[in-house]
């Protein structure tokens, strides 16, 4: 039983960051933060670093400072 209840919780969660992680590209990324994720859609530039990467901060942060 304890199994199922495991599976459960980690099916759940998948799903649920799934939605979030999906929501957040269209709405947030597609949307008000279009500036910043704009260069990730243009073809033919040779830099290793876009704005876009900077959403890795910006996510990454808030689960950081969770763990402390």
């Amino acid at each position: 039983m304890t199994f199922l209840i495991n599976l459960i919780i980690v099916v759940a969660s998948f799903l649920a960051m799934e939605l979030v992680a999906w929501s957040s590209h269209k709405y947030l990324m597609h949307g008000v933060l279009w500036f910043m994720h704009r260069d990730h859609h243009q073809k033919g530039k040779d830099q290793f670093w876009e704005i876009n990467d900077l959403f890795f901060i910006i996510f990454a942060l808030p689960g950081i400072a969770l763990i402390y």
